[in-house]
């Protein structure tokens, strides 16, 4: 359920996510192009049915989503701005805003235990980024069809 839940409802009721608001560009079997406001992500499709114009979101679990050098290799790459660092005790948050022509998201990434990455401070720019298997689109927000893009903010 965590690592493939069956609507994007599910995905961000049980766990954190990060979410864009997308428009489905392109979609071959169950790999998805979609326009995101900060620009394009490459996912996978997180349930059947899924068209080329369809509306939805994409979700990328915090763990996942990788900072500076190690997210060279990643599939989906963008520039962002270190906002703030927390140690809680167990691990690492660290939130990071990507801006593109006006938009701004802030992104959500996590480590394991005390974790400072050299150079990342707040209002450092940094590359952030996550697999293509990590990344999942739906367009299907739940499975009654009622919920909308801001209720799944709000999670």
């Amino acid at each position: 359920m965590y690592e493939n839940p069956t609507n994007a409802f599910v995905g961000r009721f049980v766990g954190d996510s990060n979410l864009f608001e997308t428009n489905v560009a392109d979609i071959s079997g169950t790999d998805v192009v979609a326009e995101t406001p900060i620009g394009q992500i490459d996912a996978r499709a997180g349930h059947d049915g899924i068209e080329t114009g369809d509306e939805g979101v994409v979700l990328v679990r915090p763990e996942k989503v990788l900072l500076g050098d190690d997210a060279t290799e990643a599939t989906n790459r963008f520039e962002a701005t270190v906002e703030n660092r927390i140690y809680t005790g167990e691990r690492t948050e660290f939130f990071a805003s990507v801006a593109v022509d006006g938009t701004e998201q802030t992104v959500q990434s996590i480590y394991s235990g005390n974790v400072t990455l050299d150079g990342l401070t707040p209002g450092s720019s940094v590359q952030i980024g996550w697999n293509h298997a990590d990344t999942v689109c739906y367009s299907q927000l739940s499975s009654t069809g009622e919920v909308t893009v801001e209720e799944l903010e709000e999670l």
